[in-house]
């Protein structure tokens, strides 16, 4: 009688064989060791919080453009004149220039700075989702194989044991050896498949240990399998169109390709909100206090107070400095000046034209994103729905094809049909329960992907969910 702890020996010694998963000291990696390891060792989350410090740090420094400038200057001047007399003058300066107004020009630079920032928070988030998301069905990934490579076993340990029954059949002639034949060649077709498994097994766990940054021949066997009850967390409501109408709203304003090319529009407006309104001027003002003499006390004090309008319009970019202000105690005095450069910013003529169509081109980009991210949230919702009509179907045949194999059992060992045919019944069964694994982690996987594109956090130890 086949006993299948013994077929599950021989597929776990299969494995040892073609995996090095057991590490020397014998331990086991669970899923949250598995997504520590990966968000510690990966390369590019650590370069994006690099990244996201500097930016941090720069965003601090912009915000010094809005306080004064200030400059304390010294000058010591020593003249000798032949046949006259010499001249010493010592000079402490002080200078302040503020920008007092620039219509919302740097303040706006600020928030498009910050709003970058906030951008790389989201994003450095969804690469970790992300990360967290592979890691996942890495995981998922090995324990299918592993499930798998233990049915295949089994069903190439029960087709070994009719191969023998029959071989001895056919030696005293109640078989045909065709039929031996057939039954010979599933057993083969048994042996490849399950050396096709271990392989598949292989591969995934070379999948995750690249995910974790760990040489596979040090990767731990894996802690936990997979519940084969799994009802689904989204088969309920993915029917619903208010459910999916939820998830569309949520994928709006959490979806990471969606908050990137809503952020590409803001940017853009601001630029052509810019280039509409480079006739304001941009006012600086300026302080210049000073005292000298020729020694110490000194006590010659100056003073000037000024004002720098900048007008960076088309063809005739122009600049006026007004000052006013006293040399010494008894000299005041007021200048006015304007420098116009000729011809001059041309490209400013043409800087409204582009940053629309730039705008025009990023409103597009935003529009389509959101209308291909909904058509995502549709399509998974709908292959929820279907996957979970599937994985029921496949229940109701897996138990007909139980009851079926019990039937032709018992008419075997009455003789009322051929090992063949049973055999093919041992086939179809074991093929089932593999296909439901598979349909299961199938129906999973989309459930994960839907939560990844909506950016819901997702609950792998969940009692209810696919891994116990």
């Amino acid at each position: 009688m086949f006993r299948p702890d013994r077929a599950i020996m021989h597929f776990l010694f299969l494995m040892a064989l073609v995996t090095p998963a057991l590490s020397a000291d014998g331990s086991i990696l669970t899923l949250q060791d598995a997504m520590t390891l990966a968000l510690s060792r990966n390369s590019s989350l650590a370069r994006s919080r690099y990244e996201r410090e500097n930016l941090q740090r720069q965003l601090h420094l912009k915000m010094r453009e809005f306080l004064p400038q200030v400059e304390l200057g010294y000058s010591g001047n020593d003249s000798v004149t032949v046949g006259s007399s010499d001249s010493r003058v010592e000079k402490l300066s002080l200078g302040i220039d503020q920008l007092v107004f620039s219509g919302g020009r740097e303040l706006a630079r600020v928030r498009a700075f910050r709003r970058e920032l906030d951008l790389k928070n989201l994003t450095a988030a969804a690469e970790q989702d992300s990360l967290m998301h592979n890691v996942l069905l890495a995981y998922v990934d090995v324990l299918k194989y592993q499930r798998i490579g233990e049915l295949t076993e089994q069903s190439y340990q029960i087709l070994l044991k009719q191969k023998a029954i029959a071989e001895k059949e056919y030696d005293l002639g109640e078989i045909r050896r065709i039929d031996y034949l057939d039954i010979e060649l599933e057993a083969a077709r048994a042996g490849l498949s399950r050396k096709e498994t271990a392989q598949k097994l292989l591969d995934s766990r070379y999948a995750l240990a690249n995910l974790l940054f760990y040489p596979l021949e040090e990767l731990p066997l894996l802690s936990g399998a997979l519940n084969e009850n799994y009802q689904g967390r989204l088969l309920e409501q993915a029917v619903s169109p208010a459910f999916i109408a939820s998830m569309k709203e949520l994928a709006r304003s959490s979806n990471r390709d969606i908050l990137e090319s809503q952020f590409q529009v803001l940017q853009a407006r601001q630029q052509l909100r810019e280039s509409r309104f480079n006739w304001i001027p941009v006012i600086q003002a300026n302080a210049d206090l000073s005292v000298s003499g020729q020694e110490y006390p000194l006590d010659e004090p100056a003073f000037s107070l000024g004002l720098t309008f900048r007008f960076d319009v088309p063809l005739l970019p122009s600049t006026v400095n007004m000052q006013a202000g006293q040399s010494n105690p008894e000299e005041y005095n007021r200048t006015l000046s304007t420098t116009t450069g000729l011809a001059d910013n041309l490209e400013g003529l043409r800087d409204p034209q582009i940053a629309g169509n730039s705008l025009s081109l990023k409103k597009m980009d935003w529009d389509e994103t959101r209308r291909s991210v909904a058509f995502q949230v549709q399509s998974l919702a709908s292959q929820i729905e279907l996957s979970g009509r599937d994985i029921e179907l496949q229940r109701e045949r897996l138990t007909l094809l139980e009851e079926k194999l019990e039937i032709l059992e018992m008419q075997m060992s009455l003789g009322e049909i051929t090992r063949l045919k049973l055999v093919e019944a041992q086939v179809e069964y074991s093929n089932q329960k593999i296909a439901l694994i598979e349909s299961l982690v199938k129906l999973y996987t989309t459930e994960e992907s839907l939560k990844q594109l909506c950016g819901l956090k997702s609950d792998p130890l969940d009692e209810k969910g696919l891994i116990l």
